[in-house]
């Protein structure tokens, strides 16, 4: 799992994949102020919280890798994708090989152009080869992929942005 900080801040930045958080056990997520800001933590087990005669389904009792319990609010923490999840927002009911080569195909020549480019075309693809390249785990770049073909977005390095 990418805990670099980098990763955590493109996580933070992508609002499409973090409301769609559900949280569930075996999650990773990062808490976003106070002593612990920063901290990643595993989300080992999920209750709802009470207080007093109501159930406030936005507050859950988190446990944690470290064995501690959180009652928060999910939105207090940047959800952490790993990587089964990342795929699940992508063409859910192809094979895995099938959406593996999607995901090649992506990585080289996003637009189609195909093995013999116009000169226009091939610059194009030189820039994209240059954007792929700065994701530096598989983490980064299949966020990088959800971003592009669900929402449309690119990383400018500081956030998301229309592509």
């Amino acid at each position: 799992m990418d805990t670099s900080k980098i990763n955590i801040k493109m996580c933070e930045k992508a609002t499409g994949v973090q409301t769609s958080w559900e949280p569930e056990e075996g999650d990773y997520a990062v808490y976003k102020g106070g002593l612990k800001s920063g901290v990643v933590i595993l989300v080992a087990h999920l209750q709802p919280s009470g207080v007093g005669d109501f159930m406030l389904p936005e507050y859950t009792e988190i446990t944690t890798n470290f064995n501690r319990v959180f009652s928060a609010r999910p939105s207090k923490y940047i959800w952490m994708p790993r990587q089964d999840q990342l795929w699940k927002f992508v063409d859910k009911d192809d094979s895995c090989l099938s959406r593996m080569g999607v995901f090649a195909r992506w990585c080289e020549d996003p637009w189609g152009f195909g093995s013999m480019p116009f000169p226009k075309q091939l610059e194009l693809l030189t820039q994209w080869s240059e954007y792929i390249d700065i994701f530096t785990t598989i983490e980064q770049l299949l966020l990088a992929y959800v971003e592009h073909t669900k929402f449309n977005k690119v990383w400018n390095g500081e956030d998301w942005e229309k592509a």
